[in-house]
């Protein structure tokens, strides 16, 4: 049985995100290829003997649902979330619903050589529009697909004239958003609102723009 790698960015990583994207591909893969046989190695650490075992005996490897880095600060370290790339990988490997978390942004010489390094000549499936032309533009195939997430969702040809009562709202520590503006509208617009937690310190942002009733 054909043996794929699945890269995993939830180890190591604050981000709940991470995990449930990882889970979300994986699920979804087991269901679309069932007679293939799907095993995880973190992209977060160094390669060690299990790892590179699985890597060896792998046809090809696939990044689930990652944010994409540009790698614009002088002070980043290439493989502060990507430490697996300390070792070669000898795979091909894609991407399933993958990209940037900024618009606007442009890869630096540094960037481009990174992800030509990983993606080679691989179509790879992004969940933006901005991503895939930024990866087009820097000499990449890509399609745009959309997240992971939304795969599974049933097609409802009125889905405009449907409203559920509830929602999850989600804040994020990196983003000097108007959260409470979007909370207010939310709380308006819904019967009750749910806070999905990123990070750990999501909860402190959503207890300073909310009154706790929701």
């Amino acid at each position: 049985m054909d043996k794929i790698i699945l890269f995993d960015t939830s180890v190591s990583s604050l981000n709940c995100a991470d995990h449930y994207l990882t889970e979300t591909c994986y699920r979804i893969l087991c269901n679309w290829i069932p007679d293939k046989f799907f095993c995880k190695i973190s992209t977060h650490n160094s390669l060690d003997g299990l790892a590179t075992s699985r890597l060896n005996n792998s046809s090809y490897g696939i990044i689930c649902g990652s944010g994409l880095l540009s790698f614009n600060k002088p002070s980043y370290d290439l493989k502060h979330q990507w430490r697996i790339l300390e070792n070669e990988i000898n795979i091909p490997v894609t991407g399933m619903g993958i990209g940037f978390e900024n618009y606007g942004i442009e890869l630096e010489e540094l960037a481009k050589s990174f992800y030509k390094k990983i993606f080679s000549d691989k179509l790879i499936s992004v969940r933006g529009e901005y991503t895939k032309k930024v990866l087009e533009n820097n000499g990449m195939n890509a399609i745009n697909t959309g997240c992971p997430t939304l795969w599974n969702l049933f097609y409802i040809n009125n889905i405009r004239q449907i409203k559920n009562k509830n929602v999850i709202f989600a804040v994020n520590i990196y983003r000097n958003y108007d959260y409470k503006s979007i909370y207010e509208y939310l709380v308006d617009q819904y019967d009750k609102v749910f806070l999905f937690c990123q990070h750990p310190g999501d909860v402190e942002i959503y207890k300073k723009i909310t009154s706790n009733k929701s």
